[in-house]
């Protein structure tokens, strides 16, 4: 199994904090961790933005994270390059 990494933390988005992982497949995964006042929410994407877990966010948050991912996504394929 691979090593998470941090990406990033979202600070306007309620300090939601990102991280990648290079699967032993070769998938890259991004999750998204949201701490809330009864422990955190979490969401787990592939790099093309499919769901892998979700657990607390709702239909917009989803979509702001697939979107930040569809941005980033060079950027942290590069990171995890680097790491790899």
């Amino acid at each position: 199994m691979g090593v998470r990494k941090h990406y990033a933390t979202i600070c306007y988005r309620d300090n939601t904090v990102v991280t990648y992982m290079v699967k032993p497949d070769g998938h890259l995964e991004v999750d998204f961790e949201t701490p809330t006042r009864r422990g955190s929410k979490y969401l787990s994407l592939l790099k093309d933005g499919t769901i892998l877990r979700q657990e607390g966010y709702n239909p917009s948050e989803i979509d702001f994270c697939q979107r930040f991912l569809a941005t980033n996504l060079p950027l942290i394929e590069r990171k995890a390059m680097e790491h790899a």
